[in-house]
Protein backbone atom coordinates (compact mmCIF):
# COMPACT_ATOMS: atom_id res chain seq x y z
CA UNK A 1 0.00 0.00 0.00
CA UNK A 2 1.29 3.44 -1.16
CA UNK A 3 0.06 6.14 1.72
CA UNK A 4 1.57 9.10 -0.99
CA UNK A 5 -0.98 8.00 -4.32
CA UNK A 6 -3.96 8.41 -1.95
CA UNK A 7 -5.66 11.94 -1.54
CA UNK A 8 -5.15 13.22 1.86
CA UNK A 9 -3.38 10.32 3.04
CA UNK A 10 -1.09 11.10 6.00
CA UNK A 11 -0.08 7.67 7.12
CA UNK A 12 -1.02 3.81 7.58
CA UNK A 13 -1.63 1.95 10.87
CA UNK A 14 -2.06 -1.51 11.72
CA UNK A 15 -5.09 -2.81 13.99
CA UNK A 16 -4.67 -5.86 16.18
CA UNK A 17 -6.20 -8.23 13.69
CA UNK A 18 -3.06 -7.35 11.58
CA UNK A 19 -4.81 -5.27 9.02
CA UNK A 20 -3.66 -2.19 7.59
CA UNK A 21 -5.29 1.11 6.83
CA UNK A 22 -4.69 4.24 5.36
CA UNK A 23 -5.27 7.06 7.30
CA UNK A 24 -6.70 10.39 5.94
CA UNK A 25 -7.91 13.73 6.76
CA UNK A 26 -11.24 14.77 6.44
CA UNK A 27 -12.77 16.91 3.21
CA UNK A 28 -15.67 18.74 2.69
CA UNK A 29 -17.60 16.25 1.65
CA UNK A 30 -16.95 14.64 5.08
CA UNK A 31 -19.71 16.72 6.88
CA UNK A 32 -21.36 14.10 9.10
CA UNK A 33 -17.84 13.06 9.99
CA UNK A 34 -17.05 16.16 11.23
CA UNK A 35 -20.53 16.87 13.10
CA UNK A 36 -20.11 13.37 15.09
CA UNK A 37 -16.51 14.60 16.62
CA UNK A 38 -14.30 12.42 13.81
CA UNK A 39 -10.38 13.41 13.54
CA UNK A 40 -9.86 11.17 10.06
CA UNK A 41 -11.27 8.56 8.23
CA UNK A 42 -9.70 5.38 7.10
CA UNK A 43 -10.25 3.69 3.34
CA UNK A 44 -11.58 0.41 4.90
CA UNK A 45 -11.87 -0.94 1.01
CA UNK A 46 -9.18 -0.45 -1.60
CA UNK A 47 -9.47 -1.27 -5.71
CA UNK A 48 -6.53 0.66 -6.84
CA UNK A 49 -7.54 4.31 -6.70
CA UNK A 50 -11.13 3.63 -5.55
CA UNK A 51 -11.85 3.77 -1.97
CA UNK A 52 -14.18 3.19 0.66
CA UNK A 53 -13.85 5.00 3.91
CA UNK A 54 -15.02 5.19 7.18
CA UNK A 55 -14.67 7.98 9.55
CA UNK A 56 -12.93 7.74 12.75
CA UNK A 57 -11.57 9.25 15.85
CA UNK A 58 -7.62 8.81 15.91
CA UNK A 59 -6.05 8.50 19.50
CA UNK A 60 -2.41 7.71 20.99
CA UNK A 61 -3.59 3.44 21.42
CA UNK A 62 -6.71 3.30 20.18
CA UNK A 63 -9.09 4.25 16.58
CA UNK A 64 -12.52 4.62 16.91
CA UNK A 65 -14.30 3.96 14.04
CA UNK A 66 -17.77 4.42 12.69
CA UNK A 67 -19.29 1.17 11.70
CA UNK A 68 -23.18 2.81 12.03
CA UNK A 69 -25.33 5.60 11.97
CA UNK A 70 -27.15 5.86 15.15
CA UNK A 71 -31.01 7.02 15.63
CA UNK A 72 -30.73 10.47 16.33
CA UNK A 73 -28.04 10.93 13.61
CA UNK A 74 -25.06 10.14 16.14
CA UNK A 75 -22.17 7.67 15.19
CA UNK A 76 -22.04 3.89 16.69
CA UNK A 77 -18.40 3.86 17.28
CA UNK A 78 -16.10 0.17 17.30
CA UNK A 79 -12.80 0.33 18.77
CA UNK A 80 -9.83 -1.20 17.45
CA UNK A 81 -5.94 -1.18 19.08
CA UNK A 82 -3.44 0.01 17.04
CA UNK A 83 -0.33 -2.36 16.89
CA UNK A 84 2.00 -0.48 14.74
CA UNK A 85 1.82 3.11 13.25
CA UNK A 86 3.47 5.35 10.48
CA UNK A 87 3.08 8.84 9.38
CA UNK A 88 4.54 10.92 6.93
CA UNK A 89 6.80 13.65 7.98
CA UNK A 90 6.85 17.12 6.17
CA UNK A 91 10.11 16.40 4.09
CA UNK A 92 8.00 13.25 3.13
CA UNK A 93 9.79 10.56 4.98
CA UNK A 94 7.95 7.55 6.44
CA UNK A 95 8.46 7.67 10.41
CA UNK A 96 7.30 4.95 12.73
CA UNK A 97 5.47 6.41 15.81
CA UNK A 98 5.32 4.67 19.16
CA UNK A 99 2.27 3.56 20.04
CA UNK A 100 2.67 5.71 23.17
CA UNK A 101 4.23 8.75 21.67
CA UNK A 102 0.57 11.56 21.02
CA UNK A 103 0.22 12.66 17.11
Amino acid sequence: MNCQELPNCIGLIKNDLNKMFSVHLLDESDWWGKQVGATHKIAVRSTGLESQFRVCKLKKTVIYVAIDEADGGGAVWEKWSIKDSHYWTESGYLKRVASDTPY
